[in-house]
């Protein structure tokens, strides 16, 4: 009897790369054959398994690339939630987030004032805290996204876009 797929496990996440770029895409990006992801995927198969942090890394750049959210991140994630008792607050996040964009709002404000040092256009050092300001945005979006997704499974996550 096969046994259901855990979504919490390895072979539920190379599932879940499976439908996000198709098992074809996640052997391409590996460098391993279909019928090798197929056996990593299957949950009665304790023989296969992927144990290469790098080969880990490579299908999260690969599902991150298309603007898809990253499986292997979602599920280290959710280990290290178990292991540590934290939890990722999504109403922190979005505080956060909030807090964020209005210091990036703020810093394009100052640096378009016509009395402003380079008049309105921005000067190296607006530049600088502006692209600083960006990526944190950036960054904090991802890590909202991907707590937003790790719990939801892929195809009700490809139907709601």
């Amino acid at each position: 009897m096969t046994k259901p797929r855990d979504f919490n496990s390895l072979s539920g996440v190379v599932g879940r790369a499976m439908d996000l770029i198709t098992a074809q895409g996640v052997a391409d990006v590996i460098r391993k054959s279909t019928s090798w992801i197929y056996k990593v995927a299957d949950p009665d198969n304790d023989d296969a398994n992927i144990t290469h942090a790098d080969t880990l890394i490579a299908i999260d750049k690969a599902c991150w690339k298309k603007g898809l959210p990253r499986p292997f991140r979602a599920y280290y994630d959710k280990q290290f939630a178990d292991e540590s008792g934290l939890t990722y607050d999504l109403d922190d996040a979005v505080l956060r987030l909030s807090e964020l964009m209005g210091k990036l709002s703020g810093s394009h404000r100052k640096a378009r004032d016509p009395d402003g040092p380079a008049g309105t256009h921005y000067s190296a050092c607006e530049r600088r805290e502006v692209d600083a300001l960006i990526q944190e945005v950036h960054e904090k979006l991802e890590q909202f996204a991907s707590s937003v997704h790790s719990d939801v499974e892929i195809k009700d996550y490809r139907k709601a876009s």
